[in-house]
């Protein structure tokens, strides 16, 4: 899991604790704080203090959003890959479900579940709605069309991948919306 943040101190307590609570217990989380400026690496630290499998590493300027997403996927290690923020949350069974999906078809690159929007007390918002984009079984030119026309928002990006997938990829870039290219 690559968490790459800053300045979430207001939120990054509950994000930790839901990662830190998956029924999948095998991973390693990178954070890597981008020259945060409040209370961030303290909290992160005494995390990474209390947790062997985080890796806290902080940066002393800011390399800006792309770069700093790309960092934690380049200090990762294991066979598969997933982005997390610093201020969202994730149901216990998140990455196993992904798991178990995954492990039926070598051939699914990316897995993410349906997202649940809340506001800042966690009650749900329904302001708009979730994207789809099973591709399996679709030939390449039916594939892209879907993922060209079918994304409206960034959920695929926080899914899990085959990190052997996202070493083929050119990762983030500097362009409007880089989470959809990943």
């Amino acid at each position: 899991i690559g968490m790459p943040i800053r300045n979430e101190e207001q939120r990054i307590r509950a994000a930790l604790d839901s990662l830190l609570a998956q029924t999948f217990r095998d991973f390693e989380l990178i954070i890597s704080d981008n020259a945060s400026t409040d209370r961030s690496r303290e909290i992160c630290a005494e995390y990474a203090e209390r947790d062997a499998r985080i890796r806290y590493s902080r940066n002393d300027t800011n390399l800006g959003m792309t770069r700093n997403q790309n960092r934690v996927f380049e200090l990762a290690r294991g066979e598969f890959f997933m982005w997390a923020s610093g201020n969202d949350g994730w149901y216990p069974d998140f990455i196993q479900k992904c798991l178990n999906v995954m492990e039926q078809d070598a051939k699914i690159a990316l897995c993410y579940p349906m997202v649940h929007y809340a506001d800042d007390k966690g009650t749900p918002v329904v302001d708009r709605y979730p994207c789809r984009l099973d591709t399996r079984g679709l030939n390449v030119s039916a594939r892209a069309s879907l993922v060209i026309w079918g994304m409206n928002s960034c959920e695929a990006m926080y899914g899990l991948y085959r990190t052997s997938a996202l070493k083929r990829s050119k990762l983030f870039r500097n362009v409007i919306c880089p989470d959809n290219l990943v």
